[in-house]
């Protein structure tokens, strides 16, 4: 079985006291810039620290995930995967720095060990609760079908029908192109309305973006995987 991984911080604290009204103020303007600036400094090694989905990689081991988030942004559960024949291990986070819920699948034969990290276009298909996670090749999730066929070149997308074990998958891209050297493998999914109001797209079948029964479906980029 293939293999795939992420951050945050802490803030700080000032308070002070002078004897006269006119020193009061003054140093309390200086705690208040200080303070923003620490603020900003601990801002800027959370963005450079997990800017893209790639980046949660970094956190290639459960005890490094753990020790970074702590158990109140993690949960551990497993899943089925290839049709309900895998089971795998895994830890989702609710990184408390951006809003980004992502998957950790662990080895199989070393459950400490990173297999492969996961997101989905709907972090909360009950809710509706859609988020964009951004990769560094370009894709990101709710991506739109026509800006993936852009993405690609303008070489036209061959997927699987929705609704189904096979939902959305997208086909190896043939020759060069960016979806055939793309690091990141993806699935395109619709838009919840777009189960009541496409039902032509669903089931076993294959479409290309180009195709006509494609045209004004809300399709999107669904879900993405990294295996580092």
């Amino acid at each position: 079985m293939k293999k795939l991984f992420f951050l945050i911080s802490a803030l700080a604290l000032f308070s002070c006291n002078n004897e006269s009204e006119d020193s009061t103020n003054e140093d309390s303007n200086d705690i208040t810039n200080d303070t923003t600036a620490v603020d900003s400094v601990i801002t800027d090694e959370v963005v450079s620290g997990v800017q893209y989905f790639e980046d949660y990689a970094q956190f290639d081991t459960r005890t490094k995930l753990y020790e970074e988030f702590g158990e109140e942004y993690l949960d551990d559960d497993t899943t089925w995967y290839a049709e309900g024949t895998v089971m795998v291990l895994i830890s989702t986070l609710d990184d408390p720095t951006n809003g980004n819920r992502i998957r950790f699948g662990w080895d199989e034969e070393n459950p400490e060990e990173l297999s492969f990290i996961e997101t989905w276009n709907y972090k909360d298909y009950e809710s509706n609760k859609a988020q964009r996670v951004d990769a560094k090749n370009g894709l990101y999730t709710g991506m739109p079908l026509e800006e993936i066929v852009a993405w690609n070149d303008g070489k036209h997308v061959k997927f699987s029908g929705f609704g189904w074990d096979y939902s959305g998958g997208v086909f190896p891209g043939q020759g060069e192109s960016n979806i055939a050297s793309s690091k990141i493998q993806f699935s395109l999914d619709m838009e919840q309305e777009g189960y009541e109001t496409h039902t032509h797209l669903l089931g076993d079948q294959i479409f290309m973006s180009s195709d006509e029964a494609v045209k004004g479906a809300p399709i999107v980029l669904g879900t993405m995987v990294y295996y580092p």
